[in-house]
């Protein structure tokens, strides 16, 4: 919008009476913008709020039904139980468990 309005970041800020370093932190991504704060922009470019967001995406029928059951996150599988994931009796701990050894403390003179 600001291209369209053939606008600087630097007009932009001054037009708010922020800092330049504002409006490029928030523009980067840096920074998140607050509702108000894109009101405000919104107002300074002459256009709604909805115009300064992304367009939203469409998704084919099946696709749209899906994405509510999806996770976004990656799932690992759960290691097997079983035989074949149990170690062979014959082997041994790679290291010992360190010892405690406890002193009494004494007061050096």
């Amino acid at each position: 919008m600001m291209a369209r309005r053939r606008m600087s970041g630097r007009q932009l800020a001054s037009t708010l009476g922020v800092s330049p370093a504002w409006v490029s932190y928030r523009l980067t991504g840096a920074q998140e913008i607050g509702l108000n704060d894109l009101q405000r922009i919104a107002d300074v470019l002459g256009v709604e709020v909805h115009d300064l967001l992304p367009p939203r995406r469409t998704l084919p029928r099946d696709a749209r039904d899906n994405t509510l059951r999806s996770s976004p996150v990656a799932v690992r599988p759960m290691p097997k139980v079983g035989p074949a994931s149990r170690k062979p009796d014959n082997t041994r701990p790679s290291s010992p468990r360190p010892r405690i050894i406890s002193r009494p403390l004494t007061a050096s003179k």
